[in-house]
């Protein structure tokens, strides 16, 4: 007996050395990867793409590779180039599953804006390839890709029809995790649309869906989704706030994605200089750029770099930006000359007004308005004529700076961008009545009214959407508080039900054991009462474990084997020890608190009370 409890003591053993071992091991795991230098990353993908032996191979190669040029460097022309290599090769095989795996590479990984004829030939075949092969997946997968293609055009009805034919398809195939992300493209076509609340409401269907089946990645992407809404719609306490809860599922993961915790810092940085604070922390900006320095994440560093860049033109602290470029870092400037060559000489222009240089900041005026006279972004040549016409003014150049202002009005009144139209027309009326022409002053002056009221009757309107959506998500919330309420309710009857129904099977288990029935009956319903109990004590101990340890697993791991390490062997112990006794010894004497014996102790007891009065 003795040799069998040692063995048994040595299984546990055993097991729990086990379990730990498992356990370092996948720590381990977890910390051993990091991210890889780029230089690292691309040749690994280069090497897997020339081992691969098949063309389905090579076609996940160089869609990794794309990827990772697109998201990490931001080398869009790479990326096309590399998905065009993996289309070829598909398109080379005359294989429908091929073609389709490379046309939703392609359009995944690609700029859709930046080559929107090519994209969406792909779409609409991957679109067909997936009808032809009957797969519902990759079916959806070319709506949401025509979708991303609309809404990139800025085609918000035709986005809109391809979102609720992808989420048709979801709800076909009964997938909730698509059926989620579909709410969010038809949130996203409704909101370019203007159909705000209830775009509004298509986010928080997808958020519900996601809080339910519980799935990480899909709940950061709504509560990003819900940041974007509340940031365009001014409401930034609430987009910080989904912003937030974004980086706190991040930070739960491990290993912790870093790359994705600065892009969130970026966001935050972002929605702060869109406020109405318009502050931006230049110590949080040097940490986003060192960050991606030295990780090599040249897109962040491009994208932090021109949210500075634009905060300080808009807080007019050209002094900072020149030493920005020039004293901190001056191999962007070199790299803009190249990759940007308009946007350098508006830099440039900037410095050497800054500098006393004013024949070489014309120069460079020039130089950049002649580079953009293929740009097709009107809110941006509205934007360099406007600052053109200050620099003209600020000169005494008063006719060129007409010329410019005008340009300024024009080009943001193709775009119907009332906030450009409203300040080329303001500095219009004052240059004219500063010459004296109250015609043209007068013109312009009715033009600023005219504007400034429709830019309060916006605001307004823009105010009662506020309200709305302040409204709709609160009543959203109060259902989720009920909801939760009611759960709660639910869950409390249940384990008060459990509690009746354990204490139920103990009383049972003592009276059997007080009866003469055979000894398998009582071991048997020992054995389930006690398994039960036990459960009961894990199952409420969970809850609180997740809560202690904020969902981390290898605080849950640890916490959950010394509580099994002490329970198990408890509760085998204490088991044998109660059918033991129960089996040996009898706790109710049923012979004693029969009527019949009860009757014969009190007559007794009445004859002992007489003899003793005689």
């Amino acid at each position: 007996m003795k040799s069998v409890h040692l063995v048994k003591r040595g299984s546990y053993r055993n097991r729990f050395i086990t379990i730990i071992i498992l356990a370092g091991i996948s720590l381990c795991w977890n910390k051993g990867f990091g991210q890889l230098p780029p230089e690292n990353h691309i040749r690994e993908l280069n090497i897997k793409y020339k081992a691969a032996k098949t063309d389905s191979l090579k076609i996940e190669a160089l869609s990794q590779l794309a990827q990772y040029y697109s998201e990490y460097l931001g080398e869009k022309r790479l990326a096309d180039s590399i998905s065009q290599e993996a289309v070829e090769i598909a398109q080379a095989s005359f294989r429908p599953q091929l073609l389709l795996m490379a046309y939703n590479s392609y359009l995944a990984n690609n700029d859709l804006g930046l080559y929107e004829g090519k994209a969406l030939r792909y779409a609409g075949e991957a679109n067909r390839l997936s009808k032809m092969v009957n797969n519902p997946i990759l079916e959806w997968n070319s709506y949401r890709s025509l979708v991303e293609l609309y809404l990139s055009a800025y085609k918000y009805e035709k986005a809109l029809g391809f979102s609720f034919q992808a989420l048709s398809q979801a709800d076909a195939m009964s997938n909730d995790e698509l059926k989620a992300e579909s709410y969010l493209l038809v949130g996203r076509s409704m909101e370019g649309n203007n159909q705000k609340i209830e775009a509004f409401r298509n986010y928080l269907n997808a958020t519900g869906i996601a809080e339910r089946i519980k799935k990480t990645k899909l709940l950061q992407h709504c509560y990003s989704q819900l940041s974007s809404f509340y940031n365009f719609n001014k409401l930034y306490d609430k987009a910080i706030a989904y912003k937030l809860k974004e980086v706190s599922l991040i930070s739960q993961a491990v290993p912790v994605d870093s790359v994705s915790l600065m892009w969130k810092q970026f966001d935050l940085q972002s929605i702060n200089v869109n406020s109405n604070k318009n502050t931006l922390s230049i110590k949080s900006v040097e940490d986003v750029l060192s960050f991606a320095a030295r990780n090599k994440l040249w897109k962040l560093k491009n994208y932090e770099i021109a949210l500075y860049r634009s905060y300080m033109v808009e807080a007019d602290r050209m002094d900072l930006l020149y030493d920005f470029y020039n004293v901190k870092y001056p191999g962007e400037l070199i790299q803009l000359s190249r990759k940007e060559p308009a946007l350098y000489c508006r830099l440039k222009a900037y410095f050497c007004e800054v500098q006393h240089r004013t024949d070489s900041a014309f120069y460079y005026l020039e130089k950049a308005e002649n580079l953009l006279k293929a740009e097709p972004n009107k809110i941006l040549l509205s934007k360099f004529y406007y600052r053109y016409g200050q620099f003209l003014e600020r000169q005494g150049k008063n006719a060129e700076a007409i010329s410019k202002f005008t340009r300024s009005y024009q080009e943001a009144k193709t775009a119907s961008y009332f906030e450009y139209m409203l300040n080329a027309s303001q500095n219009l009326e004052k240059i004219y009545r500063n010459q004296q022409d109250y015609h043209e002053a007068y013109n312009w002056s009715a033009v600023h009214q005219a504007l400034d009221d429709s830019i309060k009757q916006l605001t307004e309107n823009d105010q009662l959407m506020r309200m709305e959506i302040d409204h709709e998500s609160k009543k959203q919330e109060l259902m989720a508080e009920q909801e939760r309420k009611e759960t709660v309710r639910r869950h409390n009857i249940q384990y008060t039900a459990i509690t009746i129904v354990i204490f139920t099977l103990f009383i049972l288990l003592l009276m059997l054991g007080s009866l003469k029935v055979p000894e398998w009956s009582i071991k048997m319903l020992g054995f389930f009462s006690f398994i039960l109990f036990f459960e009961f004590i894990i199952m409420i101990a969970d809850h609180k474990i997740y809560e202690v340890t904020a969902n981390e697993p290898w605080k849950i791991l640890l916490i959950k084997i010394g509580l099994i390490a002490f329970l198990l062997p408890f509760h085998h112990w204490i088991e044998k020890q109660v059918i033991h006794y129960l089996i040996n010894h009898k706790l109710i004497d049923f012979k004693r608190i029969s009527p019949l014996n009860i009757r014969r102790r009190h007559i007794e007891k009445q004859k002992d009370l007489v003899a003793s009065e005689v």
